[in-house]
């Protein structure tokens, strides 16, 4: 996507700009408020003196937004391209922006299910600091600049805010395809004197490693929280840890599993704490953040969430890039669809994944269990026909790349297990 092709909208009447809310069924900002998005024209429109200095195929790409909600170009007061911006490395799809500010005489119309609300600038952040406003970070970043007259360097940000006070450092990890980057965290009010927390980190080598140092230049960090055992989630964290000076939390199966795995020497010189399910880690606007048990991918994975329910931290419950694995010996299938269901029914406002952006609703985690419910349908169909694993992947997976069938045989394997503890086989 080019800059050229992807067109930013800073809509404004009198004082007010206008945000849409993105469905939550979207692949990209799911639920998220954004500045509303068009693409450029393929034709050029008329030149006209209100888009001196515009491209015309932004400008046509702006008039042919704008004309089915009832608005046209006679009702652009001024207009003007405030530069083009990239996405950061780790943002989930690399994109290029081409950035409209238009004045408009009126507002427009929404159609074909548009959400969107009108206010300022000021009302937009009152919001998103104070109501758990699940802003897109590009448009907090636009917002801020709109209030300080900063300039916007989206592309070199080195953490994100969807939610105010819950500061997300995507750091590249050695992680599963296709993501590249596991989601670091942290947490902690600032002013109230309770821990800072950084969850997560997992830098993939020296670079990496360097990377977040720099990022983490001027924090202080009381506290290492790790979800689970798996290493893109805790790698070099025992050296993070000697870094600040800080303890490591995780659950008791996290600190057994990580030294079976990676060495017995894995915690030498390090203190381990060891939290269980409803143990309070830190503070969130002033709420408690408590852990929570949700095993399924990883027997001993931890979320966090406040006590409000405002979101939740999931680690690989779900995955915003890719797609999760349940294998064994710590992956239990049954115990994921029992963790999915419990999220559901706690019905946070956001879900945090440990890869990719942040989500609103549970609709994603809902889509998740239904999913694997149609995959066991289709598994114990295929059972009952004959076909052993190996078939159903080549069955099941006909389309997908065939590197990965590895992972997808390890799922089969844990929905057989599912239905034979269940005596459905």
């Amino acid at each position: 996507m080019t800059s050229a092709s992807h067109i930013t909208l800073l809509l404004q009447v009198d004082n007010d700009l206008l945000l849409e809310q993105v469905c939550v069924d979207a692949k990209l900002d799911a639920g998220q408020w954004r500045l509303p998005i068009a693409d450029a024209a393929d034709e050029l429109i008329a030149p006209s003196a209100v888009f001196c200095g515009v491209d015309l195929n932004i400008a046509a790409g702006l008039t042919a937004w704008l004309e089915p909600r009832g608005l046209s170009t006679s009702d652009i007061q001024s207009c003007g391209a405030l530069g083009h911006h990239k996405s950061p490395p780790w943002h989930p799809a690399r994109q290029a922006t081409t950035l409209v500010h238009a004045l408009l005489a009126h507002r427009p119309q929404p159609i074909n299910g548009d959400v969107w609300r009108w206010a300022s600038a000021t009302d937009w952040l009152h919001a998103w600091q104070h109501d758990a406003l699940l802003l897109n970070p590009f448009t907090q970043l636009l917002l801020d600049a709109q209030l300080t007259e900063r300039t916007v360097a989206w592309e070199h940000t080195s953490m994100e805010q969807a939610l105010s006070d819950l500061r997300v450092l995507p750091v590249r990890s050695r992680t599963l395809p296709p993501a590249t980057h596991t989601n670091a965290f942290m947490l902690g009010d600032q002013t109230s004197g309770s821990p800072t927390v950084l969850v997560d980190p997992s830098p993939a080598d020296e670079r990496a490693f360097e990377d977040l140092l720099e990022r983490l230049a001027t924090q202080y960090i009381d506290a290492l929280f790790l979800t689970h055992h798996h290493p893109d989630h805790h790698q070099q964290a025992p050296r993070l840890a000697q870094h600040f000076n800080c303890p490591i939390l995780c659950s008791a199966d996290t600190r057994e599993r990580i030294p079976a795995r990676f060495g017995s020497d894995y915690w030498s010189d390090i203190e381990v704490r060891t939290v269980g399910d409803g143990a309070s880690i830190t503070t969130w606007k002033n709420q408690p953040v408590h852990a929570h048990a949700v095993p399924g991918h990883d027997a001993g994975q931890l979320a966090l969430m406040p006590e409000g329910r405002q979101w939740m931290i999931v680690g690989d419950l779900i995955q915003g890039v890719g797609t999760v694995v349940i294998a064994e010996p710590e992956g239990d299938m049954a115990a994921y669809f029992r963790t999915l269901q419990w999220v559901i029914d706690q019905n946070p406002g956001v879900i945090i994944p440990s890869h990719g952006q942040a989500m609103g609703t549970t609709f994603r985690i809902a889509e998740t269990l239904r999913h694997r419910k149609q995959r066991e349908e289709q598994v114990l169909t295929l059972h009952r026909e004959g076909h052993a694993a190996p078939e159903m992947v080549e069955m099941i997976y006909a389309n997908v790349d065939k590197r990965l069938w590895g992972l997808a045989r390890m799922n089969i394997d844990c929905h057989l297990k599912k239905l034979r503890d269940e005596g459905r086989v």
